[in-house]
């Protein structure tokens, strides 16, 4: 049974302190755009849209849970009765057994019978919903509860494109989250380094990370580390195994924290330094790689600029790539959005539709992965502001700081 959590937990190192007016801002500027399309309502019922629109953060699990929300503002949250909902907003709660999608048509009606209906001609409603979410079973079952009330016919739009440039833009409480997030991430991995020893395996690395984010009271990790020795790096996201640590071989790693529900990413690739001299091949293809991606991303983050397509940073990044005669083992976009999310708008990428804006929070990471070899990728968060760009992880990554010697086994 899932219990009702602030999505904003309050941790003691929360830079939002008491910010409870971004969901109603939020709230509101939805019900704005209801207003501009001529839709009646919106039925919110994605867990992580309603906790971003309201500050709570449901698992409903099988359950019935959503969001309504109407173009003069008023908003009506569905919960079932076994959830512990605290807020401001109005809450109407079923029991098993209950329909809650004939309680949304009876409290839609009573609504839209105090005044015009909006949202189309005749007696058609058009009703904002999330088509990538809502399921055709579930579309169905709301279909059944409108019509019960007399609320047909009715046609569905998609409210997805909305939500997702709100939250592309963030406000100062999320740039406040991620930029902590950022530096937690860091922090992390600074003491994650000191504890690396020869011969642990990729597992055990992984089992530090966790153990070490634990102690420091940082928040959840966003995604599954990924941690990758010797030619395994090549493997963009790779699962870690049992390959031990060796020197003279290749350590990446792909990490982040949260905090506040907001994702920290962060990737860097060493090189383990052994105490005899280094393979001269393998040292110099590593380093003409390493130089490679470190010079890709330098161009990328030359190229971001407010108002420019993203599309053209991601030809930045791989067109240094290209002059390396590696474009083929650049796999991926060199960016993505980030969040509530790990993945989120916008999208850095060859084939991105999106213009650079102030507000958006991405990561920039060129990568090159040569099977038989290995990989190499630097990753980065950035904010954008009309001032320009800040890169929010700090964590070092010259050629000289990436070459770590390890000290002995304490085995």
């Amino acid at each position: 049974m899932g219990a009702a959590n602030p999505v904003f937990p309050k941790f003691p190192n929360d830079p939002r302190k008491d910010e409870a007016r971004a969901p109603a801002e939020r709230r509101r500027r939805l019900a704005a755009f209801l207003r501009d399309e001529g839709i009646a309502f919106a039925l919110v019922t994605r867990p992580l849209h309603i906790a971003y629109l309201t500050g709570m953060f449901l698992e409903p699990h099988e359950r019935f849970v959503g969001l309504l929300l109407f173009p003069e503002g008023e908003s009506l949250l569905v919960v079932p009765a076994v959830e512990d909902v605290a807020g401001d907003l109005p809450v109407l709660r079923y029991r098993d057994g209950e329909d809650p999608y004939r309680a949304v048509g009876a409290h839609v009606r009573k609504v839209l019978a105090r005044g015009d209906l909006p949202g189309g001609t005749g007696k058609e409603i058009r009703i904002g919903v999330e088509e990538e979410h809502l399921t055709l079973a579930r579309a169905a079952r709301l279909a059944a509860g409108l019509a019960r009330e007399g609320l047909s016919p009715h046609r569905l739009c998609s409210v997805d494109g909305a939500l997702r440039e709100m939250r592309a833009v963030k406000g100062p409480e999320e740039l406040a989250a991620l930029a902590r997030a950022a530096r937690d991430t860091d922090a992390l991995l600074a003491a994650w380094i000191r504890e690396l020893r020869p011969g642990m395996s990729e597992r055990e690395a992984v089992r530090i990370l966790e153990r070490l984010r634990d102690e420091a009271g940082f928040g959840p990790f966003a995604f599954d580390p990924i941690v990758l020795t010797g030619e395994r790096t090549a493997l963009p996201h790779g699962v870690p195994g049992d390959a031990p640590l060796r020197p003279w071989s290749l350590l990446l790693v792909d990490v982040g924290v949260t905090c506040c529900g907001y994702a920290g990413d962060l990737t860097r690739t060493y090189v383990l330094v052994g105490a005899g001299p280094a393979p001269r091949e393998e040292r110099q293809t590593w380093e003409r790689l390493y130089r490679a991606v470190e010079e890709a991303q330098t161009a990328a983050l030359a190229a971001v600029a407010v108002g420019r397509p993203y599309a053209e940073v991601d030809r930045a990044a791989r067109g240094v790539l290209e002059r390396y005669g590696l474009a083929e083992y650049f796999v991926h976009r060199t960016g993505h959005g980030l969040g509530l999310e790990i993945h989120e708008a916008p999208q850095v990428a060859p084939d991105s539709q999106e213009r650079a804006t102030s507000g958006h929070v991405f990561t920039v990471e060129p990568g090159v992965y040569i099977p038989g070899v290995g990989g190499v990728r630097i990753e980065d968060v950035v904010a954008l502001a009309e001032a320009g760009v800040e890169v929010l992880t700090r964590s070092p990554k010259a050629w000289d700081s990436v070459l770590l010697s390890l000290p002995p086994s304490m085995a």
